[in-house]
């Protein structure tokens, strides 16, 4: 059996993008993709950087939530109405009760407090953006 490979954060966009792609095209997809980019977060957080005994830089996971949050601001200011971006703000209202719901099995992932903080930090538009109602 051949080892697993290390996931390397420089597709990290390419990937995220993708499942991005996917759930814009459909809502029956939403949970399929949802555990995808579940993997693609818990494999993103695998990546840390000791500086020493005492401290741990979270790379990967911050490589992730700002990847996300990037997909987040494009998606979240168009205006609603636009099926392809009701569906992805859809799926990112069931991605983060999705990492909600296996964040009590699963320590170290980001949770929607976390998320919604780095969000709301990433500029005006982002604090706006966050208050979008989605239909569920």
């Amino acid at each position: 059996m051949t080892p697993k490979t290390l996931f390397a954060l420089d597709n990290l966009q390419n990937a995220v993008a993708n499942v991005f792609s996917q759930v814009q095209v459909s809502c029956a997809n939403h949970k399929k993709n949802c555990v995808n980019l579940y993997k693609l977060h818990a494999q993103a957080a695998g990546h840390i950087e000791s500086n020493n005994w005492a401290t741990v830089n979270l790379v990967g996971e911050d490589a992730f939530v700002q990847v996300l949050c990037d997909m987040m601001t494009r998606v979240l200011t168009i205006k609603k109405g636009v099926a392809s971006a009701d569906r992805t703000a859809r799926f990112i209202g069931s991605y983060l009760k999705y990492i909600n719901e296996r964040g009590s099995s699963t320590s170290g992932l980001i949770s929607v407090h976390q998320l919604s903080r780095t969000y709301s930090h990433a500029g005006e538009s982002g604090q706006v953006c966050l208050h979008r109602e989605i239909d569920g």
